[in-house]
């Protein structure tokens, strides 16, 4: 693991921990905003980094251009949740964010090198799920009951979304045609086509079911229906 990979990884986790420390100590309204659109212009900065890049590169194609990435459509929650503080962007930011943006700051699916793509795609990775903490930590937001099987639905319109953009452009969208070249938890699927995409939804639900139990568990303690 890189030293910028560490870095990027801790910021994740600690960030929004000393962030909110902060908020507490100070206790102004005007910081706590102050700091959510800090976090929405770094990830929205990035974005459009990242686009220069692409265009500086001749890639700027639809194939690698176009918004089908999971990490796009978080990022665009993320960014609408940080603003708007709006329950539904969260909730997808949340178990998009945490469950496959941050996956990737561990097993990134790009060279790491000091160059400004690197750079741009460990920003949006890190800010996307350290947003979410930051939400979580701050404005005390957290999903709502049933709120895993709309985002599973969501999910399920972003698969088929990205099936027909990776169709018509050729593209690998959210690794659905195949496997990056750097190792990621999909080395373990299988090759057929069909059972490797059954096995990305399976394992989606797995994660988020981890994510939503903590809060199944705490609802249930204090009696609050699930539903």
């Amino acid at each position: 693991m890189s030293f910028m990979q560490t870095g990027f990884i801790s910021f994740t986790f600690l960030g929004p921990v000393l962030l909110w420390f902060l908020s507490r100590k100070v206790q102004s309204r005007r910081l706590a905003q102050g700091i959510s659109m800090t976090f929405a212009g770094t990830l929205f900065v990035a974005y459009i980094l990242n686009l220069v890049w692409l265009w500086q590169n001749d890639l700027f194609q639809p194939r690698y251009m176009l918004p089908f990435q999971l990490c796009d459509w978080a990022a665009i929650a993320t960014l609408v949740a940080l603003i708007r503080r709006h329950a539904m962007a969260f909730e997808l930011a949340y178990f998009w964010g945490i469950a496959g943006t941050m996956q990737a700051l561990f097993t990134p699916a790009v060279d790491i090198d000091m160059d400004l793509r690197t750079w741009c795609f460990f920003v949006i990775h890190s800010t996307i799920p350290g947003g979410v903490f930051w939400l979580m930590f701050e404005f005390g937001l957290r999903p709502r009951p049933g709120a895993m099987w709309k985002v599973l639905v969501w999910s399920e319109v972003y698969l088929v979304s990205a099936m027909l953009a990776n169709h018509w452009t050729g593209a690998n969208f959210g690794f659905l045609d195949h496997r990056p070249e750097q190792k990621t938890i999909l080395d373990f699927f299988p090759d057929a086509y069909w059972a490797y995409v059954l096995c990305i939804n399976a394992i989606a639900v797995v994660f988020f079911l981890v994510l939503d139990l903590p809060w199944i568990i705490r609802r249930r303690s204090r009696g609050t229906p699930d539903a």
